[in-house]
């Protein structure tokens, strides 16, 4: 048994393997020519290789709210001061170019197997409700060499719901059963958001119609006011 330090030569990003030949020029007459050759059954990483793996959130969101999402950056090579990575929502597995970019940032990563941090993300204001997984990848614009470039994609095991709005008027009543041409008339409504998002600058109005269907197209307006949030 001999032990000796070899220097790595100046090679491309891979995974190797260390092997070693005896007698390789057959200098020596042997009775078995077949087993000069063994090799070391674990490869090991010459270079980077980066994968990525996104926790969708517990819970739910909406559009244009913000969300904290955890991501796992593997590592198998040594630390990166600058990575690249970006979040995604996506109705599917697969990432294409229907999905919602909702992170996008830099981030070091030291040389250990997974380093774990929070992202922000936020959610994309015409976002349609619904169930969505989460996709993230790192080094998207393949900046770094890696020894493996298809493992750069994660996509979360379970789905983060988006919900939207719903805003329903539960009451409207008037201060009195009289009303008088040019005269004032306190009327009050309740509305409600009854959805899972924040209802942001949206408008109500008041008409006055004569019978209880009542209609933008048809009715007359009374009194409209703007950017409500609730």
């Amino acid at each position: 048994t001999q032990t000796l330090a070899a220097v790595v030569p100046s090679v491309g990003t891979g995974y190797y393997t260390i092997g070693a030949i005896v007698d390789p020029d057959d200098e020596v007459a042997e009775t078995i020519e077949t087993n000069n050759v063994g090799r070391f059954t674990t490869r090991f990483l010459v270079g980077a290789d980066l994968s990525i793996l996104p926790i969708a959130p517990a819970g739910s969101t909406g559009p244009g709210q913000t969300v904290v999402v955890p991501v796992d950056i593997l590592n198998n090579g040594a630390a990166n001061n600058a990575v690249a990575y970006r979040v995604y929502l996506s109705a599917d597995t697969t990432l294409d170019a229907q999905d919602a970019l909702v992170a996008s940032a830099t981030v070091a990563v030291p040389a250990q197997p997974i380093t774990r941090f929070d992202t922000v993300a936020t959610i994309p204001s015409t976002i349609a409700g619904g169930d969505y997984y989460v996709i993230a990848q790192v080094d998207p614009s393949d900046l770094i060499a890696e020894a493996d470039e298809t493992n750069n994609i994660g996509v979360s095991a379970q789905r983060t719901s988006v919900e939207l709005a719903d805003l329903v008027v539960r009451s409207v009543s008037a201060g009195s059963v009289f009303a008088f041409r040019g005269q004032l008339l306190e009327v009050t409504v309740r509305i409600e958001n009854a959805g899972g998002a924040d209802a942001n600058g949206f408008h109500y109005a008041f008409y006055l119609s004569d019978n209880q269907l009542i209609s933008v197209a048809s009715d007359r307006l009374l009194l409209e006011l703007s950017l409500i949030h609730i």
